[in-house]
C-alpha cells in the first residue's frame, strides 16, 4: 500500500509537472501571439504612413512640375521686359544727343540772329 500511495504521489507529481509545462507552453504561445499582434499593428501603420509619404511626395512633385513651368513663363518675360529695357536706354541715349545737338544749333541761330 505504501508502494501504491507512493506511486500515486509519483504520478500526481509527474501531472502536476506536465500541467506547469503545458501551462508554460500557453504562457509562451499566448506572448508569441500578442507580439505577432503588435508587429501586425506596427506593420499597418508603416503601411500607411509610407502611403501618406508617397501621397506627400506626388503632391510636391506635381507643384515643382506647375512652380516650374511658371518659372520658364516668368523668365521669359523678364527676357523680352530687359531687352524692352535696354532698348529704352538706347531711345533715351539717342535722345538726349539730339536734345544736345538741337540746343547747340538754337543757341548758333540765337547768335546768328542777334547779330542782325
Amino acid at each position: 500500500m505504501a508502494s501504491l500511495i507512493r506511486a500515486r504521489a509519483a504520478a500526481e507529481e509527474v501531472a502536476l509537472a506536465a500541467a506547469e509545462r503545458s501551462a508554460a507552453s500557453l504562457q509562451a504561445a499566448s506572448d508569441a501571439q500578442d507580439k505577432a499582434e503588435r508587429a501586425e499593428a506596427a506593420a499597418a501603420a508603416a503601411t500607411a504612413t509610407a502611403a501618406t509619404e508617397a501621397a506627400a511626395a506626388a503632391e510636391l512633385r506635381q507643384a515643382i512640375a506647375v512652380l516650374s513651368q511658371e518659372n520658364e513663363k516668368l523668365s521669359a518675360k523678364a527676357a523680352k521686359d530687359k531687352e524692352k529695357l535696354a532698348n529704352a536706354r538706347e531711345t533715351v541715349k539717342v535722345a538726349r544727343a539730339e536734345g544736345k545737338e538741337l540746343r547747340d544749333e538754337l543757341e548758333k541761330l540765337k547768335e546768328v540772329i542777334a547779330c542782325l
